[in-house]
C-alpha cells in the first residue's frame, strides 16, 4: 500500500484536473494489468486452437492479433472494471 501512494502523489502533484488523475492511476496500475496480460497469454498460446493455427502456418502476427489478443482482452476488461468501481465506491 504504501509504495503505490508516493508514485500517485507525485503525478497528482502536476496540477488538478481528470487527465492528470487518469494519468497518475494509469502510470501506477501498468504493473497491475501487465501481470493480468502476461498470465492471460501465457495460458491461451498453451490452447489447441492455438497450437492447430500454428501447425496451418498462420503467420505469428496474425496469431498473435486474431488468436492470443482476443482471449486477452476479456480479463483485462474485467480488471480495469473491478479497479474503477474500486475508486469509484471505496469500502
Amino acid at each position: 500500500m504504501r509504495g503505490q501512494i508516493g508514485p500517485r502523489l507525485r503525478l497528482i502533484g502536476r496540477g488538478p484536473g481528470l487527465v492528470n488523475g487518469m494519468v497518475a492511476e494509469a502510470v501506477v496500475n501498468i504493473p497491475f494489468y501487465g501481470r493480468i496480460v502476461r498470465a492471460t497469454v501465457l495460458a491461451v498460446k498453451q490452447t489447441e486452437y492455438v497450437e492447430s493455427a500454428r501447425a496451418l502456418g498462420v503467420s505469428e502476427l496474425r496469431l498473435a492479433l486474431t488468436h492470443v489478443l482476443r482471449n486477452c482482452l476479456a480479463p483485462v476488461i474485467v480488471a480495469v472494471t473491478l479497479n474503477i468501481g474500486g475508486h469509484c465506491c471505496p469500502s
